[in-house]
């Protein structure tokens, strides 16, 4: 109960300093909808069969909801990798999956500029898979979930097109940042009419 408690407390403090960094007199922006794809890359850290470091494609969609300077937000990734260890006869596969719930505030800072704020919960679950000699194990870890709190920052080169960057913190046991996990993204978007 007292993880629950604190985590509800670090999503609150997101939560108002996500509204908070905003002025009250930012002009009105039309109610949208968005779906933004995301391909990428991530960096993971394996334990098994040693400890080591590995990347891997992650794939998924965000769902936007609501006007620039407060929206809802929903994102579902899914990151997958397979390696094999032939002088051992093992295979081990994993797939990763997480889901984000929160909001988002955007604020045009100049023409060219735009800032994002964003916080909420995520959900995640890994599924493990060992296969030794033809012989599979799999293991399927329970769904953890855990505050996030996040910024990005866009730069407008094109009408259309605009590339952004972000680091978002997924806060695992607050208040002890060590055990943080960061994503950091560098992408592109394009708008359509």
């Amino acid at each position: 109960m007292t993880l629950l408690y604190k985590n509800l407390r670090v999503f609150a403090f997101s939560l108002i300093a996500l509204v908070g960094t905003h002025s009250a007199s930012a002009s009105a922006a039309p109610f949208s909808l968005g779906v933004e794809p995301i391909i990428g890359y991530e960096r993971v850290q394996k334990f098994q069969p040693t400890p080591h470091s590995k990347n891997r494609l992650i794939y998924g969609a965000r769902l936007t909801l609501g006007f620039p300077l407060l929206a809802a937000e929903a994102q579902v990734t899914r990151g997958d990798d397979t390696e094999s260890y032939l002088d051992r006869n093992l295979t081990i596969h994993d797939v990763d999956d997480k889901a984000k719930l929160g909001l988002r505030s955007s604020l045009r800072l100049s023409t060219f500029v735009t800032a994002t704020t964003r916080a909420g919960v995520q959900a995640s679950r890994n599924t493990h898979t060992e296969t030794l000699n033809s012989e599979a194990i799999k293991t399927v870890e329970k769904i953890r979930y855990n505050p996030y709190a996040g910024a990005q920052l866009g730069l407008r080169l094109l009408r259309s097109f605009e590339l952004t960057g972000g680091i978002t913190a997924i806060f695992k046991e607050f208040p002890k940042m060590e055990k943080n996990e960061y994503e950091t993204t560098l992408g592109f978007r394009i708008k359509f009419p």
